[in-house]
């Protein structure tokens, strides 16, 4: 490649230096400066800042005072004044002592009142005033059966209190068998089979025909018809057999009519 004298206009040889016509030296074009691109200045680095720890505040540790005791005084009048008195630390223990045993005597009654009531609400029905007089007349408890017993109770021609104590009098004479018999009545049951209420239509026909045997049949409000068996009864020579009897409600109390108490009434 050639290049021209910018003096007289000669060509030359590309890397010559000069003209070799006119002995002008040719000027020599500097390379081109490659400057490198400015590198970016480095972002600061993020400062971070650790949160400050939270300063706990340590409790104060309590301050314990100790109790002061007084020194006993002895040998003066104070000391002698100061002193428990027996008779007053015997007087409060009994009051105490008075207080559990109020306590316990009322907690007692309380109990007992309860019993009685349960035994109350389960013999004032229908099939619980059975099984109670039941109860009673297997143990020969004569006086306790007849508290249940309608016509003791209702027949105006029963002397209640002279009829008991003929029953007893002839318990009494037979008190060998009467024994032998509460013996073997330890072994019998008695199941009530089924407990039907009777209508009103039923309940006024009853009530008619007692009126004339019995008072305040007006004050009936309730009758059931009983069936019951009472097992066991092999052991007296007998058999197990059904039977019927009427449960009556009588100004809010159930008495039984129409059983005889295993025959002994």
């Amino acid at each position: 490649m050639s290049k021209f004298c910018q003096n007289c206009g000669n060509m030359t040889e590309d890397n010559a230096t000069f003209c070799d016509k006119c002995g002008k030296p040719f000027e020599v074009s500097a390379a081109p400066q490659y400057e490198a691109p400015a590198k970016p200045e480095a972002s600061a680095a993020s400062q971070y800042e650790a949160p400050a720890a939270p300063q706990y505040d340590a409790p104060a540790a309590p301050q314990y005072e100790a109790p002061q005791y007084a020194a006993p005084r002895y040998g003066t009048a104070t000391a002698v004044a100061e002193k428990k008195n027996p008779l007053q630390a015997c007087l409060s223990f009994i009051k105490e002592k008075k207080a559990l045993v109020i306590g316990g005597a009322v907690i007692l009654v309380l109990v007992i009142v309860l019993i009685a009531i349960l035994g109350s609400c389960a013999s004032n029905s229908p099939k619980g005033v059975l099984q109670k007089i039941y109860e009673k007349a297997k143990v020969m408890d004569m006086r306790g059966a007849v508290d249940f017993y309608y016509d003791f109770n209702f027949n105006p021609d029963i002397d209640k209190e002279a009829q008991l104590k003929e029953i007893e009098e002839e318990l009494k004479e037979y008190q060998g068998m009467v024994d032998l018999y509460k013996t073997m009545m330890k072994k019998t049951k008695l199941e009530i089979i089924s407990d039907k209420k009777l209508d009103d239509d039923e309940v006024n026909s009853l009530k008619d025909s007692w009126s004339s045997s019995f008072k305040d049949t007006d004050k009936i409000s309730e009758i059931h018809e009983l069936t019951y068996k009472i097992t066991g009864l092999e052991n007296m020579g007998g058999s197990d057999s059904e039977d019927t009897c009427y449960a009556v409600k009588v100004g809010g109390k159930w008495y039984i009519k129409g059983w005889d108490a295993l025959g002994i009434m």
